[in-house]
């Protein structure tokens, strides 16, 4: 006789087999992942691993040089410019640069049709701020 599974069993299943067991991003994702784990094990066992995106930032601004230059491409929002003139020595000018309007967005690339470029360009940045 057939065992009759739990409709919860069955949900699980189910849901399992119409998001993931079918999903070709999802394969691909999870194997670009599993390289990128395998490449950090065996060329990069010394690297530093950040937990954070603010942390990352704060690492470099502090450990670059006072007399270089503080340059950021792709502005976009400016939360990074932003984070990386508040991790700069005090004093420096961080500079930004961005083109909009410019890129197309046409979604070349991604899973998306149309990705949004367009953004308000009218924020206020600090004083050490060059954008």
């Amino acid at each position: 006789m057939k065992t009759r599974r739990s409709f919860s069993e069955r949900l699980v299943q189910r849901f399992f087999y119409k998001y993931y067991a079918r999903n070709l991003l999802y394969e691909l994702q999870t194997r670009a992942r599993a390289e990128s784990a395998d490449y950090v094990q065996q060329q990069m066992q010394e690297a530093r691993i950040f937990t954070s995106h603010r942390s990352l930032v704060e690492f470099a601004a502090q450990g670059a040089s006072a007399q270089g230059l503080f340059l950021e491409f792709g502005v976009a929002t400016g939360n990074t410019i932003r984070q990386i003139a508040a991790s700069a020595p005090p004093g420096t000018t961080v500079f930004g640069f961005d083109s909009f309007p410019g890129c197309p967005a046409t979604g070349r690339g991604t899973s998306r049709r149309q990705v949004p470029f367009a953004r308000d360009r009218s924020q206020r940045f600090p004083e050490t701020l060059r954008c």
